[in-house]
């Protein structure tokens, strides 16, 4: 090492200069033994001479050697290195050196842009910076107790664990570990990380699936049995207020309030029934302005009707869009029936399509009112099943508008603030992008 004093550095036979003096050493010694045995005292000065002479000869030819083989040798363990520091760097899973104190002495590329920082930024730092706030005891417990007693772990151990960006963010991810001990004592850690944010994503996407799957069936056979007896509910408590005498209007009202629960329970029953309903697997196009004309022509009356104004905002440029016509004009008369009951005093109903905002290959389409708004608290909950806040409402709309919106590869999202009414904004690829993934 640099500053070290050569005297201190062991003698090794595999270090050529030290080979070249040995060699030095003992032609000398054999020349001046082979020498005084044949050729006495009255030549030693030519002895001296012809040594001289044929061991400068030789420990130059030696040390030439010598000296090429440890350039030869250098050249190979830069090469070495240069290799070492590309795969290190290029390597597509994060690599993380840490220090037995817990300090980060290298990180590769992928660890940068995996948390958002630079190499500066890290070198040196204790990794704690790198963890969650919400496990930064835990985590300085669990390295100390590794420390101790230091272990290599493979990934996939079952452990739930999860990395903080520079910005904060968190993100799962799995970790292996493997303890390091070099010849000169320096004990390090290598971590290989690895980001696993799409595989749970999908994971929860797939259990999500297969338990929409699950309740559809159980759906389909609830509806499936109950839309018989409804319907005879139903119309026998109208026969019966057709048959009644109108001077008992205690009997009527209670029938009234029967015939209404029958029918609210029909329409939860058409609810499962539609969300048991297998998605359809093709595909056409749909001018989203044509299924918003439609349904404020099916609307148009009864919102007059409310004094509610209907105005619409349409982009007459817009591509088509590939999906199913029916879902889409369900979703979207579900939005504008929902605008309907948030303005029982009147107000207006406003509706918006363009291109997508930053987004190219996408469209958005807003259905915004004057209503009351929704609280802040309610809003998480709006897209969840069986989730509502209306007397008569079955909680299933907006949760098959959330569901048709992620089958058409869209999403949609609401904006509300109460007293300033809401807007619920629908965003789906066009047919182009549609296709360019496909493609891809």
């Amino acid at each position: 090492m640099a500053g070290t004093p050569e005297s201190k550095e062991p003698f090794l036979l595999s270090d050529p200069k030290n080979r070249v003096v040995l060699a030095y050493c003992f032609i000398a010694f054999a020349w001046l033994a082979v020498s005084e045995f044949f050729w006495p005292a009255p030549h030693s000065l030519a002895n001296r001479v012809i040594f001289v002479t044929v061991t400068a000869a030789l420990v130059v030819v030696l040390r030439w050697l010598g000296w090429s083989e440890s350039h030869r040798y250098a050249a190979q363990l830069h090469e070495k290195h240069v290799l070492a520091d590309v795969f290190f760097d290029a390597a597509g899973q994060g690599i993380l050196v840490v220090a037995p104190d817990g300090k980060m002495v290298r990180a590769n590329a992928a660890v940068e842009q995996m948390f958002g920082y630079g190499r500066e930024e890290l070198d040196g730092r204790p990794v704690e910076i790198l963890v969650p706030e919400r496990v930064l005891g835990q985590h300085v417990a669990h390295r100390e107790a590794f420390m101790k007693s230091p272990r290599s772990r493979p990934m996939g151990i079952g452990l739930d664990l999860a990395g903080r960006r520079k910005d904060g963010s968190e993100f799962p991810l799995e970790i292996s570990l493997n303890y390091v001990a070099s010849e000169s004592g320096h004990q390090l850690v290598v971590c290989f990380i690895t980001d696993i944010s799409e595989r749970v994503a999908f994971e929860r996407q797939t259990r999500q699936a297969e338990t929409m799957n699950t309740l559809g069936s159980i759906a389909a056979g609830i509806a499936h049995d109950l839309n018989n007896p409804l319907a005879i509910i139903s119309s026998r408590s109208e026969l019966m207020l057709s048959l009644l005498d109108v001077g008992n209007p205690d009997l009527r009202q209670d029938l009234e309030v029967l015939r209404r629960n029958a029918e609210r329970a029909s329409r939860i029953a058409t609810g499962l029934l539609t969300l048991a309903a297998q998605r359809s697997s093709e595909r056409q196009p749909v001018n989203i302005n044509e299924l918003v004309e439609a349904s404020v022509l099916l609307i148009g009356g009864e919102f007059r009707r409310s004094n509610i104004e209907v105005i619409t905002s349409l982009d007459r440029n817009l591509p088509p869009v590939p999906g199913d016509p029916t879902a889409l004009q369900r979703v979207l008369m579900n939005l504008v029936m929902n605008a309907r009951d948030a303005m029982p005093q009147g107000g207006k109903l406003v509706v918006t399509s363009g291109p997508g905002r930053d987004q190219a290959g996408m469209l958005q389409l807003s259905v915004a009112d004057t209503g009351a708004g929704i609280p802040a608290d309610v809003l998480p909950k709006l897209f969840n099943i069986f989730f509502t806040t209306k007397t008569t409402g079955t909680g299933l709309g907006l949760w098959l508008a959330y569901r048709t919106l992620r089958e058409h590869n869209g999403k949609i999202e609401v904006e509300s603030e109460p007293g300033n009414g809401t807007k619920f904004t629908l965003t789906l690829p066009t047919a182009s992008a549609a296709g360019s993934r496909a493609g891809q």
